[in-house]
């Protein structure tokens, strides 16, 4: 009895935070709603994916959503990553923002996350880690490519995976559209429910 209360009351938690982040952007989610153009040339795309070269996941939820990925977080992407899988760098850049001592399946909203600014002042967030996960700290330079982090399911997350989405700067008002040079054709972005190999 007490596990099923326990199970319902995350459920809720997470419908709550699920329908106030729906509805925060107010007439900007409006403005934003269906809008999924803007790709670069996947093949000339400064970003790889973000996990080791010969590693493979899947898209469990991509661009321009009808779930969550909406608004200004339009953009982002989840992918199926059990907990601990390795997690590296998009792009180089420095680390602006670690957190990293949430529990896994504490619920929403705390969530551990990295946060990478790139030389043209983009920022990659990396979100739902595992506790002490983050294998970088703030300030840190990094590669591309290099490992920072191991995926978890803290915060608002229904399953282990990590959301991923690149911010247009740090002052965090919109995502923008990001394919990547290293797997499979993606002229519009990964695509949802397909795996994608990091070569």
């Amino acid at each position: 009895m007490k596990q099923s209360y326990q199970i319902n009351f995350y459920f809720i938690k997470y419908l709550v935070f699920f329908i106030l982040f729906s509805c925060a952007d107010g007439n900007k989610e409006v403005i934003h709603q269906g809008e999924c153009e803007g790709y670069d040339n996947w093949e000339e795309s400064d970003y790889k994916l973000p996990w080791p070269v010969g590693d493979s996941y899947k898209v469990l939820q991509g661009n321009c959503s009808s779930f969550s990925h909406i608004g200004t977080n339009r953009f982002a992407y989840d992918f199926d990553m059990s907990i601990g899988s390795t997690i590296t760098a998009v792009r180089a850049g420095e680390v602006i923002e670690v957190e990293e001592s949430f529990e896994d399946g504490n619920g929403c909203p705390n969530a551990n996350i990295i946060k990478i600014e790139h030389d043209d002042d983009t920022v990659a967030e990396y979100h739902h880690l595992t506790k002490d996960g983050a294998l970088v700290e703030k300030g840190d330079t990094v590669a591309q490519g290099d490992e920072i982090a191991e995926s978890g399911n803290t915060g608002c997350s229904t399953t282990p995976h990590l959301h991923f989405q690149v911010w247009i700067d740090s002052n965090y008002e919109d995502t923008i559209p990001v394919n990547f040079s290293n797997t499979d054709s993606n002229p519009r972005g990964l695509v949802e429910g397909e795996d994608y190999e990091a070569e």
